[in-house]
């Protein structure tokens, strides 16, 4: 797995967030768009994957998928996916994924963990370490510690 700093691929995120932003809030009202993951945190090491977060109503999130599809993204595999949460990607577009969450929904832990980084060099630089000690790790292997820090962080909150 390689690792790059955020700050290095923030540019080419804000690009991809202001081009869907609108389109996506147009095509579903009532949704909010907002960027997530590490290219949204300052100092953040990265694969340079772009995820923005799609929230949209507990009753409307089985439809907002449909919209998504629609425009061409597909659910992304191996992916978890329930009544409140679907990931989906474009082909076209390198490392970029949307997280389409239920309003109200344990999902929103996404925000939570980035406003959390944001306000903390110190998370930043631990977070950064264990993203470093797991180089060697499979992505199952990554994913499962990524998590427990996460979990960790958001219990403290």
């Amino acid at each position: 797995m390689k690792l790059i700093e955020s700050d290095h691929c923030r540019a080419h995120a804000k690009v991809i967030f202001e081009k869907w932003k609108p389109i996506i809030e147009t095509s579903i009202p009532a949704s909010k768009v907002e960027h997530i993951g590490s290219t949204a945190v300052r100092g953040v090491l990265t694969k340079g994957d772009i995820d923005l977060y799609v929230e949209v109503a507990g009753d409307a999130h089985a439809a907002a998928v449909s919209t998504i599809e629609a425009m061409g993204f597909t659910v992304k595999p191996n992916t978890h996916r329930d009544a409140e949460l679907c990931m989906l990607e474009r082909s076209d577009v390198d490392n970029f994924a949307l997280q389409v969450v239920a309003q109200g929904s344990k999902y929103r832990f996404f925000l939570e963990f980035r406003d959390a980084l944001n306000s903390s060099n110190d998370l930043v630089e631990i977070y950064n370490a264990l993203k470093l000690s797991c180089s060697g790790n499979t992505p199952e292997q990554y994913r499962k510690h990524k998590s427990q820090f996460i979990m960790k962080v958001l219990n403290q909150l």
